[in-house]
């Protein structure tokens, strides 16, 4: 398995049939840090497992977290003092395994994505239940969505990726009534590309971050950004660290349409080759690199949050399966030290939503040296 491969399957591009037990959990030492408890419940006669894949909060007592649960999608909603299970409708008219990958919530009302393994997926929290949408790729082979932003109840932005190898990014677009596919531009040399992220300041200002690469030639993964004005998705000239053989975006975040931070991963031309952390910021005119700090030879960024113009938290994995939270003041990237549960085999964090500096949280699973995996959540205030 190639190292771009290795670092897909790390950060959970695809939804899994991962497993998942059930208990309490107790933190270990961390700055500011708690993991909360939430609801994961075990049926050894299904092997079902658990695991969050994004989460986003409209205020430090109202969060969504979503990914998946063995066959059916998971949501749970934290109301300040607890985390409890959301209904979801089953997609008993799509075939594969249901999961979500990205959520974002504008108010009381929540817009949930992800794929069937069939198709692509979305359902929404109108403050009272979750309800499947229709798209016009609910039904396309290998159409799946990995990422969502809205910034009304009438204006969402949906991006992943269709058709398996040779296939192309995608972009979907809700407007209060109908999802309409939106065409991306694939980079010139390419023939795959995948976008995992997406954050919209307006209805006509969005940024995605994914990949492009040769589906023929191992090793050619680049990272890719592209643009929304309001009218075409077109490709922004992104810079690649020195020295790497592949990088690749994970998510992304906007503090207004001159100020966005992209983070991801980058595997070193060495040999053997090392993963690092990397991050990108857009200053309203050029992406640059911002330095990260490196820990060891296998890690990764998954997801970010943006809660300023100036200040961002950064998660992800590290090669001993611990959280791995770096965060951005303005000037650097500093890791912070974050809990794990006690006795995890590993715990790894996906996604980030922060309403304020001192108001985080963060999700992802982890596991208890078997086969099952837990829902994670953590924490700051």
């Amino acid at each position: 398995m190639s190292a771009g491969a290795l670092r897909r399957a790390a950060l959970g591009v695809a939804v899994f049939v991962l497993s998942a037990l059930t208990t309490a959990v107790t933190a270990s030492a961390g700055t500011g840090w708690v993991i909360q408890h939430t609801p994961s419940p075990f049926d050894s006669s299904r092997g079902i497992s658990d695991g969050f894949q994004a989460v986003s909060c409209t205020s430090p007592t109202a969060c969504t977290a979503v990914g998946f649960r063995g066959g059916e999608g998971l949501a749970e909603r934290w109301n300040g003092s607890a985390w409890a299970v959301q209904p979801t409708p089953p997609n008993s008219t799509r075939p594969g395994t249901p999961g979500f990958t990205g959520v974002s919530c504008v108010s009381t009302t929540c817009t949930a994505v992800g794929n069937t393994g069939g198709g692509t997926m979305v359902e929404r929290w109108d403050g009272t239940r979750w309800s499947l949408q229709w798209t016009p790729t609910a039904r396309k082979p290998l159409a799946t969505l990995a990422g969502v932003s809205c910034t009304s109840n009438n204006a969402c932005t949906a991006v992943g990726g269709v058709g398996g190898v040779g296939g192309a990014a995608l972009a979907e677009r809700w407007n209060g009534t109908d999802w309409t596919v939106q065409s991306v531009p694939t980079p010139s040399g390419k023939t795959d590309a995948f976008l995992r992220g997406v954050s919209c300041t307006s209805s006509t200002a969005c940024v995605a971050a994914g990949y492009s690469e040769n589906s023929t030639v191992q090793n050619s993964a680049r990272s890719l950004i592209e643009r929304w004005n309001g009218t075409t998705w077109t490709i922004q000239p992104i810079p690649q660290p020195a020295h790497t053989v592949e990088t690749e975006l994970s998510g992304v975040s906007c503090g207004s349409t001159s100020a966005c931070t992209a983070v991801g991963s980058s595997t070193a031309s060495s040999s053997p080759p090392g993963v690092t952390t990397l991050a990108e910021h857009w200053n309203g005119t050029a992406w640059t690199i911002q330095p990260t700090p490196t820990q060891s030879t296998f890690e990764g960024l998954a997801g970010v949050s943006c809660f300023s113009t100036v200040t961002c938290i950064a998660v992800g994995y590290t090669p001993s399966a611990k959280t791995l939270t770096e965060v951005w003041d303005g000037y650097s990237w500093t890791i912070q030290t974050t809990p794990n549960p006690v006795g995890y085999g590993f715990s790894q964090l996906f996604g980030a939503s922060c309403t304020s500096a001192t108001a985080c949280t963060t999700v992802g699973k982890w596991n208890h040296n078997g086969p099952w995996t837990f829902t994670l959540a953590e924490q700051h205030s």
